[in-house]
């Protein structure tokens, strides 16, 4: 969950994470025709009225997709302006009810169409879940997007829900759908479509089955007009019946009582509201048949498994979400552990994104590295009004260039490239060579639709679907909370917000994702990612809800364009999986395991390896002298194929730290390790790019371009100094720091000869600090051998901070007693950043520390401590705290600090088990990246695949039991409450 402080925008999600969404864990169960008088809201005044209406009309001023829906609804909606609409609602606000005055703005956002353009209704209205007892998917047919053919996939898993609604009884798995209250399923859904969401045909058809027939969250949806639904369906024998099921409410207890007794003020809520999808989803009964046993990980809603091992092969990703419970880094390289070391013996991977509803852009854009050199990451735009132009500058470094080359008249602003650059999208390189597929369909949406897009305009995959687009949906996401905090003159606060959980929230698109490469200047919203190959289940695999027929189709697919392209017998693994850490002037052995690559080198070291027999798996060796130079790179394996195509790029990070004689000798007179200009590297996670770290800036150290000028996001940097053994050792330093606060830290710490690692504590007790104010630290610190001493920093995923200066640090050894053991003279101090290796054992006793520590913040007096600790010896590699009382907690405490590495092994959760809710992004301080020069490619010279020429298969597909729940329109029931 991110800062609810720091959030500005929410990328590529479905959902806001800001608005607090009723769970549905204690719930009473009712009928619509007994409960529509319960569906009212808290009550606004006339003025508070006119200011949300105000709030809305302005929103739409900075409304990314705009113009695309004036363009392709306008024939058919002709006032389809949502700006013009909202200025009508704001004339009339005052004189409206609530009831009116809701459902009049949440008829404005559905009419959009668009998932990232919501209007959240406050409670008690929100309170409210409206749905019915069958769920319904769509077959393989001839016309998928004129005549389709849908039909029963399951029954809803609510008991309470099947009671209520008795003629399901004479209901089968399978029967057709002929008509919905009278109409055919095509009719109903161009009918409805501009009330259930969908932003093209194929999306709105399934928004149809969810949204339409399913129901949702009274928070984004008007009652249902009639209290029940008639359908008419048909038997394989083509014999016909009727049934009339009723709509099935559910009431949240938690969320109704919130509205009594209201604070007159804000107060704090916990972050214990947000959606739940559990609770939200209305699963379905299912006997599941698949043949593929998935295997959990970290991730709840990321699996893997291998289909048909001995004959198909084929390696199955289910990626049921970009909104991870883990980092997107971390999940980045979760993806590459299962790739590299769970998949890599398999013919060919598929990527099962069916109705993966989005979460971070981030993940979408750092994936595809994993398949293909060369990465260019999708862009974005904003539209251009006055409006905007005060709102953009408050959104990170892009948007303030965008802001200042656009001027009023210019429809929409330069591309610009939001949260990376295209560096920093190839920082790990390809971790598999063999054919790669994307299985989707009309509701992969938001993040789901960038992964799509860039993984087919950078010829990375073939894209396989069960519709003819995805669900078009691709936009920073800004809310009215955020808006109101950045731009106050423009954006107010919403009635009762702060006031009680489930109140009032809004959100709008606001940077339209524009695809690159052969679909340059293409928009992602309304036109979505077509697919080269129509996948679709039949009636029989509907019935027996099996995975097989779809998988096998694939997999035939995925060879035969694998045989075309050469690339089926590729194969690269390196010994070291990442990481590389060697001490200066020694050799590096780097062991790999290659076939299908005639030639394996190392760049930029010199020196390759030929091999003879390239059919088979080969082991080889390639040395790679480290010379003097110390700090953090990057190398990268190079493979060619026996064409000579450069078919591998791989990254690796190399960690060079100086050997023990080259540690700083420190005496007496000390060293200003300011002044000393040490040579700086910067390092957090894999994928952090170097200029986001600590670098040199005249004659101090900042992380970034330092105090003022921000910082980027979701990235940590550690700035590191070597020294020889001292029997004790005088630390002064100085650090100005603006982070946010209990979120972005600023750490100091050092790592003795054994392992153990000593941090500061703030007087909170939390390894290091935050907000605003001057870290001081004046201390003896005690360490055991030859140590590194390091200032670290880490952000999270949003930032409102406004940087980090190390004003000044130096150290000094006045009761110096000298323990060198290695060494015979002084040297130069060396500086470089952490890695999580363990610097060399040497004599000596544990360590103790004898500190002081002046912490100065902005809404805190200074707080001086001092105290003495002796640790154990810990070599764990995860942060933790410990809670000490302030008037004894000590400066520097043994803490277990090394860069986090999750353990990807198998784990037991529960397949039900959701991810957290959304989560946003904000841009980092990056440049964006040129225009593209050229189309890229599975390996430089030419596309792997031609996106431009998809090709509809004659015969059927089946689909997995996973997207068969997902097809029903019951499965990820959050969607559909919310679209």
């Amino acid at each position: 969950m991110f800062s609810k402080a720091a959030a500005l925008t929410v990328l590529l999600a479905t959902t806001n994470a800001l608005y607090s969404a009723p769970q549905f864990v204690d719930v009473k169960v009712s009928l619509m025709k007994d409960s529509r008088d319960k569906f009212t809201f808290v009550p606004y005044t006339p003025e508070e009225r006119v200011a949300a209406a105000k709030n809305v009309e302005n929103l739409f001023q900075v409304y990314g997709n705009r113009f695309v829906k004036i363009e392709d609804y306008g024939a058919e909606f002709p006032n389809i302006d949502p700006a013009a609409r909202a200025a009508e609602i704001t004339k009339n606000a005052a004189k409206m009810t609530d009831k009116e005055f809701h459902y009049k703005n949440a008829d404005l956002f559905l009419s959009m169409r668009d998932a990232h353009t919501v209007y959240y209704m406050p409670a008690p209205h929100a309170c409210y879940l409206q749905n019915t007892a069958v769920g319904f998917a769509m077959i393989d047919s001839k016309d998928i997007d004129n005549d389709p053919v849908v039909v029963v996939s399951g029954f809803s898993s609510r008991q309470v829900v099947r009671d209520q609604s008795p003629q399901i009884s004479k209901v089968t798995v399978g029967d057709k759908l002929v008509t919905v209250d009278g109409l055919k399923y095509i009719d109903y859904m161009k009918q409805n479509k501009f009330i259930n969401g969908g932003a093209n045909t194929p999306a709105a058809l399934r928004r149809g089955l969810r949204s339409g027939l399913s129901g949702g969250l009274l928070a984004v949806q008007k009652p249902k007009p009639n209290d029940t639904v008639k359908y008419v369906l048909e038997r394989p024998d083509k014999t016909t019946y009727e049934v009339e099921l009723p709509w099935v409410i559910l009431e949240d207890q938690k969320c109704i009582a919130s509205t009594k007794d209201i604070p007159a003020a804000p107060v704090n809520f916990k972050d214990d509201f947000g959606v739940n999808p559990d609770f939200i989803m209305q699963d379905l009964m299912e006997n599941n048949k698949n043949s593929i046993t998935y295997v959990n990980t970290v991730e709840p809603r990321i699996k893997w498994g291998i289909y048909n091992s001995e004959t198909t092969n084929l390696g199955v990703i289910q990626l049921g979400t970009f909104s991870t419970a883990i980092s997107p880094d971390d999940t980045v390289l979760l993806i590459r552990d299962i790739v590299t070391n769970k998949l890599a013996d398999t013919n060919a991977i598929v990527f099962d994104i069916r109705s993966n509803g989005g979460g971070y852009g981030i993940i979408a854009q750092k994936l595809p590295q994993l398949f293909v050199q060369n990465v260019i990451g999708t862009k974005a735009r904003a539209v251009v009004n006055d409006v905007n132009l005060r709102f953009m500058p408050t959104q990170g470094p892009e948007w303030i260039d965008a802001a200042k080359r656009s001027k009023l008249g210019d429809k929409y602003t330069p591309l610009v490239q939001p949260e990376t650059d295209d560096a920093n999208l190839n920082l790990l390189g390809q971790a598999y060579l063999k054919p790669v597929g994307i299985l989707n369909d009309g509701v992969c949406y938001s993040a789901c639709d960038y992964f799509s897009a860039t993984m087919q305009d950078n010829a990375a995959a073939v894209m396989f679907g069960e519709d003819n687009l995805t669900g078009a949906g691709g936009a920073n996401v800004i809310t009215i909370e955020a808006m109101s905090s950045a731009a106050p003159k423009d954006f107010t606060p919403l009635a009762y917000a702060g006031r009680m959980p489930f109140a009032q929230s809004i959100s709008v698109a606001f940077g339209a994702g524009i695809r690159v490469g052969p679909n340059e200047g293409k928009p992602i919203e309304n036109y979505g990612i077509k697919p080269e190959y129509i996948v679709r289940p039949t009636i029989d695999e509907i019935k027996v809800q099996t995975s097989n027929g779809q998988f096998d189709r694939v997999a035939a697919k995925l060879k035969e364009i694998g045989e075309a392209r050469g690339i089926n017998n590729l194969f690269f693994k390196s010994a070291i999986d990442y990481d590389v850490v060697g001490r200066s002037d020694e050799t590096l052995k780097l062991e790999f395991e290659s076939s299908g690559l005639k030639t394996v080198s190392v760049a930029p070291f010199k020196g390759s390896s030929n091999i003879a027999d390239i059919s088979k798996k080969t082991k080889g060796t390639l040395e790679v002298p480290l010379g003097s130079e110390n700090g953090y790179s990057y190398f990268s394996f190079l493979g060619v194929d026996a064409k000579g195509k450069n078919v591998l790029k791989t990254q690796r990070r190399l960690r060079v730290i100086p050997s023990l004689a080259k540690y700083a000798k420190i005496d007496k007179a000390g060293v200003n390790l300011q002044t000393g200009s040490p040579v700086i590297y910067n390092l957090g996670s894999s994928l952090t790019t170097p200029a986001n770290g600590w670098v040199k800036n005249k004659d101090t150290f900042t992380i970034g371009k330092g105090l003022g000028f921000g910082y980027a996001e979701a990235f940590d940097s550690t700035l590191s100094y070597f020294i020889q053994p001292v029997s004790s050792l005088k630390l002064a330093l100085a650090i100005d720091y603006d982070t946010e606060e209990d979120y972005d830290y600023v750490r100091v710490g050092y790592t003795d000869s054994k392992g153990t690692t000593y941090l500061t504590k703030d007087a909170k007790g939390k390894n290091g600090v935050s907000g605003v104010g001057k870290l001081s630290i004046n201390s003896e610190i005690k360490p055991e051998g030859a140590f590194e001493l390091f200032i670290a920093f880490n952000s999270d995923s949003n930032t409102i901070g406004k940087g980090i200066t190390l004003q000044s640090i130096s150290i000094s050894a006045p009761n110096s007693v000298d323990q060198t053991t290695t060494t015979t003279s002084p040297a130069t101090t060396q500086a470089t950043t952490t890695s999580g290796s363990t610097l060399p054992t040497s004599s000596g006793v544990t360590g103790t520390a004898s500190t002081g520590v002046s912490i100065t913040t902005s809404a805190k007096a200074t707080t001086t401590e001092a105290a003495s600790t002796s640790a154990a010896v810990t070599t764990s590699a995860v942060i933790t705290t410990s809670a000490v009382a302030p008037t004894t907690a000590p400066t520097f405490t043994a803490a277990p600090y090394k860069p986090k590495k999750t353990n990807y092994g198998p784990v037991v959760i529960p397949t039900g088990t959701p991810a957290k809710d959304d989560a946003g992004y904000k841009v980092p301080e990056t440049k964006p990246a040129g225009k593209p020069d050229s189309k890229p490619s599975y390996d430089d010279s030419k596309p792997a695949y031609d996106a431009k020429t998809p090709e509809t298969p004659k015969d059927s597909y089946k689909e997995t039991s996973n997207a068969f729940m997902a097809s029903s329109g019951l499965l990820g029931f959050v969607l559909a409450a919310l679209l």
